[in-house]
């Protein structure tokens, strides 16, 4: 992880965005990635294998997983002091949310944009923290 963090420090915003977007768009737009999200969506209630899978690809797992590469981030000085945890709630909720707006929205392009706009805002806000 250390290694990652590393590596991250060089990464700009238009990288960041980059990454997030295909992100986004593999669990929305590939129809592998996207069957399986919404299988495990609706199967965590009935089945505990679907539940910890949930949790790992899409809720939890996720914050984990970025609540660590922050703190490696905090940790080599990319980012200021900082609750690590908090940083990766703030900024994947929203991502988590626009994943399902996007799945019912007639205007796909939109969502991608709304997207965009998160990471800008989530960078603008917490540019202080940037070192």
């Amino acid at each position: 992880m250390n290694q990652m963090a590393k590596e991250y420090k060089n990464i700009d915003l238009k990288m960041i965005k980059f990454i997030s977007e295909e992100i986004f768009k593999y669990w929305t737009e590939n129809q592998y990635a996207k069957y399986f999200r919404k299988m495990i969506t609706i199967e965590q209630y009935k089945n505990e294998k679907m539940s910890k899978l949930y949790h790992k690809h899409l809720a939890g797992g996720v914050i984990d997983y970025l609540s660590k590469l922050f703190e490696e981030m905090i940790k080599v000085g990319v980012f200021k002091e900082n609750d690590p945890y908090q940083l990766a709630l703030e900024f994947y909720s929203p991502i988590y949310m626009l994943i399902s707006i996007y799945d019912v929205s007639e205007n796909k392009e939109d969502v991608v944009n709304k997207l965009i706009n998160h990471i800008d805002d989530f960078s603008s806000k917490n540019e202080e923290m940037i070192k």
